[in-house]
């Protein structure tokens, strides 16, 4: 005959039914957690080969950057020296025009001085 402190046959089948519950929730919780760790974890292998493949990217962007540097520095010093070409061609212009007219200007007081005598 059983002892008053040991459980019915009943209470061990309800307290192992609950076991298998809350086994089968912890069962459901892992599988839950390694399906959320697969969408976030990256083998180490695979983030060195992206990160290597990420600093060759920016490495190369480095070197595209200092080439258009030298072109602009390039263009920017041939703008210069047609700036400053265009400018004396302008000055030897305006001298030209400027000698012209003091040469007109002095041909017609020399005339007008002729002319008053």
């Amino acid at each position: 005959m059983p002892s008053p402190d040991e459980p019915t046959l009943g209470e061990v089948l309800r307290r192992i039914d609950g076991l298998t519950m809350q086994v089968t929730a912890l069962v459901s919780e892992l599988k839950q957690d390694r399906i959320d760790a697969a969408k976030t974890y990256v083998r180490q292998d695979v983030y060195m080969a992206e990160r290597q493949a990420g600093q060759a990217v920016v490495a190369d962007l480095h070197g595209d950057v200092r080439k258009v540097e030298a072109d602009l520095g390039r263009e920017l010093r041939q703008v210069k020296e047609d700036l400053k070409a265009e400018k004396a061609s302008r000055r030897q212009v305006w001298l030209a025009i400027s000698a012209m007219a003091v040469t007109l200007l002095g041909i017609f007081v020399t005339i007008i001085i002729a002319i008053v005598r």
